[in-house]
């Protein structure tokens, strides 16, 4: 038997359960950050969380990295990328 999984689509409540309050911006960074995720989980067949924790959801939303050397610093602060 081979059961068809359906993923729920985004939702804001989920969001939401992050602990983060967010301004407007930081809103709709943290969003289009989920959406990618689920994406990516998506397309590689994982779940959300192997492909980016909350936490590094949380992180990037703070840090709003512009550059790949920031986006690195991200998630090793102190060293170089």
């Amino acid at each position: 038997c081979q059961k068809t999984y359906r993923h729920r689509s985004f939702d804001p409540k989920a969001v939401k359960k992050l602990k983060l309050s967010p301004l407007d911006d930081q809103k709709a960074i943290l969003d289009a950050l989920y959406l990618l995720r689920d994406d990516i989980a998506r397309r590689e067949d994982e779940s959300n969380g192997f492909v980016m924790g909350n936490d590094i959801l949380i992180k990037l939303v703070e840090d709003r990295p512009t550059t790949a050397q920031q986006f690195y610093q991200s998630f090793r602060p102190g060293q170089p990328p």
